[in-house]
C-alpha cells in the first residue's frame, strides 16, 4: 500500500470517528498522532529536527510569552464603584 493510500484510509477513519463523535476528539487525535508514525508515514531524523524545524520552534518560543517568568500583568484599579458615581462620572 502506497504512503498515499494509508494516509487517505486514515484519514477517512478519522473523518468518520469525528463524525459519529466516537471515540472522543482528542483521543482520535492520539489515534491519528500514534498511527502515522508506526505505519512509517511519519520518521524521526537521528539527530533530532532538522534546520527548519528549529528554527520554526524558536519562532513559536519566541511568540509565546512565558507565563512562570513573565506573569500576566493585572490590574491595581479598583473594580467597585465610589457612591455617587454613575459609571465612574460624578453627578
Amino acid at each position: 500500500m502506497s504512503q498515499l493510500a494509508l494516509v487517505a484510509t486514515l484519514l477517512a477513519a478519522a473523518i468518520v470517528m469525528f463524525a459519529i463523535n466516537k471515540p472522543r476528539l482528542d483521543v482520535v487525535a492520539l489515534i491519528m498522532l500514534t498511527a502515522l508514525p508506526f505505519a512509517g508515514v511519519l520518521t524521526t531524523s537521528p539527530g533530532g529536527p532538522d534546520g527548519n524545524a528549529q528554527q520554526i520552534e524558536q519562532a513559536f518560543a519566541r511568540l509565546m510569552p512565558d507565563p512562570i517568568r513573565h506573569p500576566p500583568e493585572t490590574s491595581t484599579a479598583s473594580t467597585t464603584a465610589d457612591e455617587g458615581t454613575v459609571m465612574g462620572k460624578t453627578p
